[in-house]
């Protein structure tokens, strides 16, 4: 019997280890292609399947799935899902939403999975901040010293690399990588975490200062909104419960407002040479705010239904060309989340979800002012995705989807231990 009970014991262990490096190594291994990311992250969820055979961690696989968020996430699929109907390519929304609903299921398993499988999340958070020192370390000395080791982040590529454009997705993977880095090495007094934290954070900020361009920008924007929702949740903290939702309902406005000013600047298709010679928004690029003002065109004309999930590059002049730039005015997405749920989903499917976007962020910034683990790290990832989604790769991008999951599952999980 005791035999018995050491070899399960023994195998629970592997089994926690191997799920915990899996999901940590998931996010760093974005630098290798995003199927490296999407494997390590499928293998993670088939094994936080197993522990679902227990009643205890069915329970708390089932607890996200009772919120107030929850119940706004399943309002917004069935809108989506009524959109999906008149969409300009049905079976390619219904794809989408199915597979958000499915990368749902498949992060409470995970969260679950790392909160009860023992010595999990400490393998997690090794192979996490290991993987971004040492992707960080490789590609600094790749991009700097010799740009022959940049084959080995494209082993499968022939044609030629370009090194301006190489580590465009981990980028901004970083902007929602590196907060969750900070955090470990805030809560491990291991020297050799904190060093190989502070490696990750210098490597990776020179990638994203080095090779400039509209995704460094995005990731710089995801660090303001994460330092913005951290504060905006130690100021709330702060306050009474009256003067919370005063603040939080004033941010709120704030934002609505601002949007509203840079949608009416937004210039009109077609564009013209006077626009591409003094574009009405700066630090946004012509051929951007030309997607954004040909999109915004586009939503207006359906505001209720949109155009369907994942269907705006299919509609009436999104092909054309914008001016002489050789670029057309949709080449696949909008690049603004905004913009691309208003005008696929329109503007209930837009509301419902910014709000099931509020009430998790709420749920966590709850359990954070009670001192739960992890809570300023989730609000950090949170903030950081949010805010450098407004001008970077489509929320639809599945490998975008599965970055923000594996790296919110790991304050997550912190989460769900500290709620048992």
């Amino acid at each position: 019997m005791t035999d018995t009970k050491t070899q399960s014991s023994a195998r629970d262990r592997a089994m926690a280890t191997t799920f915990g490096v899996l999901l940590g190594l998931a996010a760093p291994l974005t630098a290798f292609g995003n199927a490296a990311l999407g494997i390590a992250f499928g293998l993670a969820v088939l094994i936080s399947l197993v522990p679902l055979r227990r009643q205890d961690s069915r329970t708390l696989f089932i607890r996200p799935l009772r919120t107030r968020a929850a119940l706004a996430v399943g309002v917004m699929l069935i809108w989506w899902t009524v959109s999906a109907v008149f969409s300009a390519d049905p079976a390619g929304s219904f794809e989408v939403i199915a597979r958000v609903a499915l990368f749902g299921l498949a992060f409470c398993a995970v969260i679950q999975a790392a909160a009860q499988m023992r010595g999990a999340p400490r393998a997690a958070e090794n192979a996490f901040v290991l993987g971004l020192a040492g992707v960080g370390v490789l590609a600094v000395l790749a991009l700097a010293v010799d740009t022959g080791l940049l084959r080995l982040f494209k082993p499968l590529t022939d044609g030629p690399i370009y090194p301006q454009d190489m580590f465009n997705s981990y980028k901004s993977l970083l902007s929602i990588a590196l907060p969750v880095a900070i955090w470990i090495a805030w809560r491990r007094p291991e020297i050799w975490v904190r060093l190989t934290v502070a490696v990750a954070l210098v490597t990776g900020l020179a990638l994203i200062l080095g090779l400039q361009g509209q995704v460094s920008f995005a990731a710089l924007g995801g660090f303001v909104g994460a330092v913005g929702a951290i504060s905006l949740l130690w100021v709330a903290g702060r306050l009474g419960r009256i003067a919370r939702t005063v603040l939080i309902a004033g941010v709120l406005v704030a934002a609505l407002s601002g949007g509203a000013v840079i949608l009416s600047k937004l210039p009109d298709a077609p564009i013209t040479e006077a626009v591409r010679d003094n574009p009405p928004l700066p630090a946004v690029d012509v051929h951007r705010q030309a997607i954004w003002g040909f999109v915004f065109g586009k939503a207006l004309e359906r505001p209720i239904l949109g155009h369907g999930i994942n269907a705006i590059d299919k509609v009436e002049g999104a092909k054309q060309e914008v001016l002489d730039f050789n670029q057309e005015y949709v080449p696949a997405h909008p690049h603004n989340w905004f913009l691309e749920i208003l005008s696929e989903t329109g503007f209930p499917g837009l509301i419902l979800f910014a709000a099931s976007i509020i009430l998790s962020m709420i749920a966590v910034g709850r359990l954070t002012l009670r001192g739960r683990a992890g809570g300023w790290a989730a609000i950090a990832v949170m903030g950081a995705f949010w805010t450098s989604s407004l001008a970077n790769f489509s929320i639809w991008a599945a490998w975008w989807q599965i970055a923000y999951l594996a790296i919110l599952a790991i304050p997550a999980a912190a989460l769900m231990i500290t709620r048992r």
